[in-house]
C-alpha cells in the first residue's frame, strides 16, 4: 500500500506538464478577436455618461414643472 503511494508521489503531476508542446519554430496562433458589442456605437463609459445626463435633465424638468404648477415653492426669506 505504501509502495503505491511512494510511486504516485514520485510520478509527475498532470499540472506539471505543459498545456502546449510547441517546437521552437512553431508560433502560437490565436483565434481572431470578436469585435466588441457596442450599442449605438458607444462604449460602456459613454453610455453611462449619457444615462446620467438624461437622469439629471429629467429631475430638473420635473422640479420646474412642479414649480410652475404651484405644487412646490422655493423657501425664500
Amino acid at each position: 500500500m505504501f509502495d503505491d503511494l511512494r510511486e504516485q508521489a514520485d510520478s509527475p503531476f498532470a499540472d506539471d506538464e505543459p498545456y502546449y508542446d510547441f517546437e521552437e519554430d512553431e508560433e502560437l496562433v490565436l483565434p481572431p478577436r470578436q469585435p466588441e458589442e457596442r450599442i449605438l456605437g458607444m462604449t460602456a463609459a459613454q453610455r453611462l455618461v449619457i444615462a446620467a445626463m438624461v437622469l439629471m435633465m429629467t429631475c430638473l424638468l420635473s422640479v420646474f414643472c412642479l414649480m410652475i404648477a404651484g405644487k412646490i415653492a422655493l423657501p425664500l426669506p
